[in-house]
């Protein structure tokens, strides 16, 4: 199931209406799998229909502080974040 390797470029979603996971200052970033956490049922789903919960794939991402909240050259923010969230870059 897992389809992103480590090291691989990401650009965090925008978030989209009704419930959702991703912090709100990571939309549109560019970050870094770091790690394959696991497969987990996807909470933005489950809220609309718990009976048929699906998972998804989690993965630690790296966002650099620059990148996120700008003049900020130094340090990283880790993230965990579900690959629905997530767009590969090249």
């Amino acid at each position: 199931m897992k389809t992103l390797n480590v090291g691989t470029r990401v650009r965090a979603r925008a978030r989209g209406t009704g419930h959702t996971r991703i912090p709100g200052y990571l939309a549109g970033k560019p970050g870094v799998v770091v790690a394959h956490v696991g497969a987990f049922v996807f909470p933005d789903d489950y809220v609309e229909d718990p009976a048929h919960p699906h998972k998804s794939d989690l993965y630690t991402v790296a966002f650099s502080a620059d990148a996120v909240f700008g003049g900020a050259p130094r340090g990283a923010i880790h993230a965990d974040l579900f690959e629905e969230y997530l767009e590969p870059q090249e």
